[in-house]
């Protein structure tokens, strides 16, 4: 599944003082796209001594209140590595990417987790609490859309997490729509988040 050269990454990134979080592995029928959350740009190096090719991609929507675009690398398969800065998910005002707060921001690095990648390969990747902002977040305001996947893994983990710090964490991206966001995961309502936040006017 994973290919030699993006071991390779992942092993040369662990052995270097780079601070990284594996956020997501979207896989797809031609090309597969890898998401990391890197603190600086000392990273550049590694990428380009593992024989990762910079994207001609140019991302031309904007990235506001201190977001930086992300940069696309290209493993030899043509698989996608795209590099953030922060963890951001689109404005609903077209066009626009935003930061997630600041709490989170930090957090993702301070809790995350050393997880089996795989043939002895570990990777740092986000802490379950964390995870599930970033799949709300990335739902509600990215994709539009919770998929069967993330349904699963929000069902399973909100058994398992704190749930006051998740509420803690909800209120920094969602404010006052937490409540009502918060009743419909515990109900299973999934498909009635997006629909309720976007009518939601108690701000």
């Amino acid at each position: 599944m994973y290919t030699d050269d993006l071991k390779k990454l992942i092993n040369t990134l662990n052995n270097s003082n780079i601070d990284y979080v594996l956020l997501e592995n979207k896989f797809a029928e031609k090309i597969n796209n890898y998401d990391f959350l890197i603190k600086n740009d000392d990273y550049v190096k590694i990428f380009e001594e593992c024989g990762l090719c910079k994207s001609n991609f140019k991302n031309k929507e904007s990235f506001w209140y201190g977001a930086s675009k992300p940069r696309v690398w290209l493993l030899s398969n043509g698989d996608k590595v795209s590099v953030y800065r922060q963890i951001v998910v689109r404005s609903l005002t077209a066009g626009i990417w935003i930061p997630i707060d600041k709490v989170i921001q930090k957090s993702a690095f301070d809790n995350k987790l050393k997880t089996d990648f795989a043939n002895d390969v570990y990777a740092f990747e986000l802490c379950d609490l964390d995870k599930m902002i970033y799949i709300i977040s990335k739902a509600v305001f990215t994709t539009k859309v919770f998929s069967g996947n993330d349904i699963s893994f929000i069902s399973e983990k909100i058994k398992e997490v704190d749930i006051e710090q998740l509420v803690y964490r909800l209120d920094k991206v969602f404010f006052k729509f937490t409540e009502k966001l918060m009743g419909h995961i515990k109900n299973g309502s999934f498909n009635q988040i997006l629909y309720d936040y976007l009518r939601f006017k108690e701000y």
